[in-house]
């Protein structure tokens, strides 16, 4: 009866620390994804067809500033192509944005809605 009443409380801890190492910890919006998300715009060239969607993106800054894409999704592969386009020609200016880490992923989501 101890033996069992071991090995389930074993069981039980083990599972609250695998559930507390699970939990993310929040973080403010990095410099970095605060200066992508106000740097790519809604693409002019769709404007007339309304098209709305997010793209979501995953990146690492090298350290001449260029985001180098790791993953990049969206419903919308005109958005899709779009952002690709965008990323690959911003430069992360240094003396205006802080990155102290360059093996950092960062993590951004673009919102694309036309608002009439």
């Amino acid at each position: 009866m101890k033996t069992t009443i071991l090995i389930c409380l074993a069981f039980i801890m083990s599972l609250s620390y695998s559930f507390a190492n699970s939990i993310k910890e929040v973080k403010p919006k990095s410099e970095v994804v605060k200066y992508v998300q106000k740097m790519v715009k809604y693409p002019g060239n769709l404007v007339d067809s309304k098209v709305n969607g997010n793209v979501y993106v995953t990146f690492k800054v090298d350290n001449s500033g260029n985001i180098l894409v790791d993953k990049i999704n969206s419903d919308d592969p005109n958005l899709k192509a779009y952002v690709t386009s965008e990323l690959a020609k911003l430069k992360i200016d240094f003396s205006k944005v802080k990155i102290d880490d360059f093996d950092h992923t960062y993590e951004v989501n673009l919102k694309f809605q036309v608002v009439e």
